[in-house]
């Protein structure tokens, strides 16, 4: 059984990815600084949501923990130029979709964990 930190650290984190990920999908509307601002803030908490995968081996292998990773990161793809490049166009309607592949998968994972009562509307993020 994994371990229950390990978990909720995983589950927590994995919302604060969602919330960073809404910020982004309609950046195109907003100021190209701000976008910037989203993109490194979604960046870094995807990068702490890997790192507390890796504290538990049962949570590092699940496979849906494992499936919003990979959402997460074709989330990611279109938004590669932020890093280099300002302004940056990004289709904020295919956005908006792995957003909420994003989110389902999300769901997956945390009924999967144990904590289906963190299961989230994409609506209300």
């Amino acid at each position: 059984m994994a371990n229950p930190q390990a978990v909720e650290m995983v589950v927590t984190q994995g919302l604060n990815v969602l919330k960073s990920m809404k910020g982004l999908w309609n950046f195109s509307n907003r100021n190209m600084d701000k976008a910037s601002d989203d993109y490194t803030r979604f960046f870094a908490n995807f990068h702490s949501f890997d790192v507390y995968t890796h504290m538990d081996s049962e949570v590092d292998e699940n496979e849906h923990v494992q499936a919003f990773q990979q959402r997460v990161l074709t989330f990611d793809a279109p938004y590669a130029p932020l890093r280099v490049k300002q302004p940056a166009e990004v289709n904020a309607k295919e956005s908006k979709a792995l957003y909420e592949a994003a989110v389902e998968a999300y769901n997956t994972m945390v009924t999967d964990l144990g904590k289906a009562d963190k299961v989230v509307n994409p609506s209300f993020l």
